[in-house]
């Protein structure tokens, strides 16, 4: 290169996961997650990294050959272009990377492999070619490979916020025994069960400098009887992102590195109940200073527990850091009120978000890191709440639909292994229809429906293939007819049974169906959809009604009503308006019912609004405070997958997540009924102001829009609100005794 151009874009896509160096300085790394259909390659300014003369270009690539929840690889791949100046082919060398042994237990099968990083093997200077290694020429992906057939997409989302993080404490130090065999791959059972002991008192030295942003030496000896040393770091956040420990050591020197949320008897769980969780990670030392810690995929962590192994040296421990990765929200949504305890829950609501969210909205950051479309049902909707729209809401649309199998169906995880059909969410593709509505409606983007308007008809037809005689659907044994964990935490199972749930949740998704089409304009079989609600609501209650009891049976027991009851069913039945006036009352009153099953975190989403439905906004409050209030007085960060049937990591048995996107439905109870706005037509250019101030006395907040954000704060006096609210431009709000405030600031009484 005779000269560095002011601008010089480089494009690169990998199957599966790539880092990118340019002279030895790393550039980025990626890509965003696929799917069967669809891969995405990044672009990158390179010219601030090039130099006259000579370039080294240098990728590093991992593909796990078998479906993950992260990828859909087809084979081995790179592609790199510098635009206009060279582009990846035969000429370009590669080679088998050695140093990462392939023969490792998996870390998670929702996420791939363990990492074994042999630093000794790895050729020094690769990055920039100064290494002594021998390279084979590249070879070029063929036409006829499944790769070909992918769509390659530009990325569709900004870069990623990176965020360092020191540890915030280090709350175990201890020694463990010598390691008898160091290359056995089985790793966990002896993180698990390896006793401690307490470190003689000059063994480790200075280990509080780490969690300060000085530079830092913490020197550890060597023990001689072999004995190596653990130190567990808490970051204070839950994150998705890498470990990163820079320290000096002799070679050979062995560190296991583990990730988890909460300590469990002075440890962090390395093997779970599941037999697939394995989450430790090992990387064996060369000599001298270098920096290890997870290099391609992202790990799911709060607490991160080191084990220095066969060293006969001093190991010195420069630096400690966590580096968070999240999607960039802008943090535009406020919310305030003087009851504390509920300003604590919205913190951590949004934390949890945040936490969760990254290439996609994902359910959490330690388990799994997979984009679950079931929980969009409630991280759409409160994303949105939160945040405004952004493209993380259309690529997560978008990357559910290109996982479409036959009938227009999408698996609950995406991406999702070609052969799970178990994995087929049948409630999920009905929930589909009201988030496309919460979409349109919260950011005014109507293009995007209109593109996946034919995979939602296509969907309702499938489900209309599945119809019994009475309208009742009963889809086929090989699909999950999974609704909420309460079911299965109780041992119940709704597959193969024809239940009152997933007629009513049919019922509401074609009532959506048809104001959706008619705030898009779009053609849709209408009147075969109100034929299909007709006869589905006029058997329900006539089939799933206990008179004895006057309430609903969740499913049909060779034609009658069966013993089992849930808060959920009666919730779906409310929403969807299946039942008459006669016993409404009674489904009511079933909201409130604690002698029948209550749904877990997640699907309290539908209580709460079939709450609001019904005016029983109080009661909905009383359960926020009791269930999401006992989580954030724990002191935790985030919202936990499990709070009411099981608790926080105890629930599936020791395997619960402690941060959980799903169960951040109290965002939109607090936006959308205390302070009381929501949009009445898509991006808000009318919206509801019907604030309730149950028993608070005051409550303000910031609702965004596409045309700015909205403010309302009210208070108290006596039997009325005085409400001041901020109205943008291009928006008009609507309070429910008919008045309506154009853009600016309005201040007036509204009647309790």
């Amino acid at each position: 290169m005779s000269e560095v151009p002011e601008e010089q874009i480089l494009h690169i896509a990998a199957d599966s996961c790539y880092v990118l160096w340019i002279n030895g300085l790393e550039v980025g790394r990626g890509p965003a997650r696929g799917t069967h259909g669809q891969n995405y390659y990044d672009s990158y300014d390179i010219a601030p990294l090039l130099k006259t003369g000579s370039n080294r270009i240098a990728v590093l690539v991992q593909c796990m050959n078998y479906d993950t929840f992260i990828a859909a690889p087809a084979q081995p791949a790179v592609m790199v272009d510098v635009v206009g100046i060279v582009a990846s082919d035969s000429s370009w060398e590669t080679q088998l990377a050695k140093d990462w042994r392939s023969d490792v237990e998996t870390y998670c099968r929702q996420v791939g492999h363990c990492e074994w990083h042999d630093m000794r093997l790895e050729p020094v200077g690769w990055t920039v070619g100064e290494d002594s290694a021998s390279w084979e020429a590249a070879w070029e992906i063929p036409e006829s490979s499944e790769l070909h057939a992918k769509a390659l997409l530009p990325r569709a989302i900004p870069a990623l916020r990176e965020t360092a993080l020191l540890p915030v404490d280090i709350p175990v130090v201890a020694c463990v025994p010598p390691a008898d065999d160091l290359d056995s791959i089985d790793l966990f059972e002896r993180m698990n069960t390896e006793p401690y002991s307490t470190p003689s008192g000059n063994r480790l030295d200075g280990l509080a400098g780490l969690m300060s942003d000085q530079d830092a030496c913490v020197r550890v000896e060597p023990a001689t009887d072999g004995s190596g040393v653990t130190v567990i770091f808490d970051f204070g956040a839950e994150l998705a992102g890498r470990f990163e420990l820079e320290l000096t050591a002799p070679e050979g020197c062995i560190v296991d590195v583990c990730h988890n949320e909460s300590i469990a008897e002075d440890r962090l769980a390395v093997k779970h109940c599941h037999e697939s969780y394995h989450f430790v990670d090992r990387y064996v030392l060369r000599a001298g200073r270098q920096t290890i810690g997870n290099s391609i995929l992202e790990r799911g962590f709060k607490m991160v527990q080191i084990v220095l192994r066969n060293f006969d040296a001093p190991v010195e421990i420069h630096r400690v850091q966590a580096v968070a990765v999240r999607y960039p929200f802008v943090d535009r949504a406020s919310f305030n009120c003087d009851d504390l305890l509920l300003n604590r829950i919205w913190d951590a609501c949004r934390e949890t978000i945040e936490s969760c969210t990254t290439d996609a909205f994902t359910d959490c950051p330690w388990r799994e890191r997979a984009y679950w479309v079931n929980d969009m049902i409630v991280t759409n909707r409160t994303s949105l709440q939160m945040f405004g729209a952004s493209e993380i809401h259309r690529r997560s649309f978008r990357l559910a639909f290109s996982e479409a199998r036959d009938g227009g169906l999408l698996p609950g995880v995406c991406p999702c292994p070609v052969d799970e059909d178990g994995l087929v969410l049948v409630p999920t593709n009905l929930f589909t229809i009201p988030m496309m509505q919460d979409y349109v409606l919260y950011s005014g983007d109507k293009a995007l429906a209109r593109e996946l308007m034919p995979g939602l008809v296509s969907i309702l037809e499938t489900f209309h293939g599945w119809e019994d005689d009475h309208g009742f659907i009963l889809p086929p044994d090989r699909y999950w007819n999974f609704f909420d964990w309460s079911f299965e935490l109780n041992d119940v199972s709704m597959t193969g049974k024809t239940t009152s749930l997933l007629s009513s949740l049919y019922v509401l998704a074609m009532k959506t169906m048809i104001e959706l089409a008619e705030i898009l304009g779009e053609e849709i079989p209408a009147a075969d959809y109100r034929t299909r609600i007709g006869k589905t609501s006029g058997n329900l209650e006539k089939h799933f009604f206990k008179e004895d009891e006057r309430r609903l049976a969740d499913w049909l027991e060779e034609g009658s009503p069966s013993a089992h009851s849930s808060q959920l069913a009666h919730a779906f039945a409310l929403l969807g308006g299946v039942c008459g006036e006669a016993n409404r009352g009674h489904l009511e009153k079933a909201l409130l019912d604690d002698s029948i099953l209550k749904p877990e975190l997640y699907l309290h989403y539908f209580i709460f609004r079939a709450m609001r439905l019904c005016g029983k906004n109080a009661e909905a409050l009383e359960r926020i405070r009791k269930y999401w209030g006992d989580i954030v007085k724990t002191g935790h960060p985030t919202i936990w997958e499990s709070g009411i049937h099981e608790h926080g990591k105890a629930a599936f048995d020791g395997d619960g997540s402690l941060c959980h996107a799903f169960a951040t439905s109290p965002i939109d109870f607090f936006q959308a009924v205390i302070l009381g706005v929501e949009p009445l037509s898509p991006g808000f250019r009318e919206f509801r102001l019907a604030p309730d101030g149950l028993d608070l006395g005051f409550a303000e907040g910031r609702i965004p829009t596409p045309h700015g954000n909205i403010f309302v704060r009210w208070e108290r006096e006596g039997e009325h609100l005085n409400v001041e609210l901020n109205v943008p431009e291009g928006t008009e709000g609507r309070t429910v005794d008919g008045r309506c405030f154009a853009a600016g600031t309005h201040r007036f009484k509204l009647n309790i």
